[in-house]
């Protein structure tokens, strides 16, 4: 005659059960159904005391600045020719990958502010003689951060004596006799209406005629 179960065994029995059931059900479950919070998120954008607290200014005639590269592959060589000729970008003021906004998660305008904010800061450590790397035929956009954000922190500033532009071409920038600012007309340039390039040698007053005609 075969014995019932006691209460003890029963519920031994009902343990294991509920144990295996539950096992059964997370291996069960496909992982595009796991739950959101276990899985990797980016980081929020950082603010601008975080950039404070990274940021490290630049030395005095070392910083670089670049603006209209379209590509990475560009960016990436504007970034290595500063290197290369003793310079500075805006990546190297910061911890490595600091500024790498694919990193992050956010908005645009979170996008976009995080790049003012520690693009500003970079413009404000500037001192001395800055340099600008751009094509012989063109002009930094209206709403580049160069023109929206940097050159006007420059500008307004009292620490950068002149910024120089340049072509990837040229062998030193430091050798380069186009003024961008404040020389030769190169802050009428940033309202110079006329064709590419603006005429960087003709005397302010006249550039300044030709962008209020």
């Amino acid at each position: 005659m075969i014995q019932p179960f006691g209460p003890k065994r029963r519920l031994a029995l009902l343990f294991s059960f509920l144990l295996w059931l539950s096992a059964s059900i997370v291996l069960a479950t496909p992982i595009g159904l796991a739950s959101p919070d276990l899985e990797k998120r980016k980081p929020s954008f950082p603010s601008l005391d975080d950039c404070k607290k990274k940021f490290t200014a630049p030395a005095k005639d070392k910083a670089m600045y670049f603006t209209g590269l379209k590509t990475r592959t560009d960016i990436n060589a504007a970034k290595k020719y500063a290197t290369d000729h003793d310079m500075v970008h805006v990546g190297l003021s910061y911890p490595d990958g600091f500024t790498n906004v694919n990193q992050y998660e956010g908005t645009d305008d979170e996008r976009r502010a995080f790049q003012e904010n520690f693009s500003k800061l970079y413009a404000e450590g500037t001192e001395g003689i800055a340099y600008l790397l751009i094509d012989d035929d063109k002009e930094p956009a209206d709403d580049s951060i160069f023109k929206t954000v940097e050159f006007p922190a420059m500008r307004d500033g009292a620490k950068v004596t002149k910024i120089l532009r340049f072509s990837k071409d040229e062998d030193d920038p430091k050798n380069s006799d186009n003024e961008y600012w404040p020389d030769d007309g190169g802050a009428a340039c940033l309202d110079y209406q006329g064709p590419p390039p603006c005429p960087y040698k003709l005397k302010r007053s006249v550039l300044w005629e030709a962008a209020s005609e």
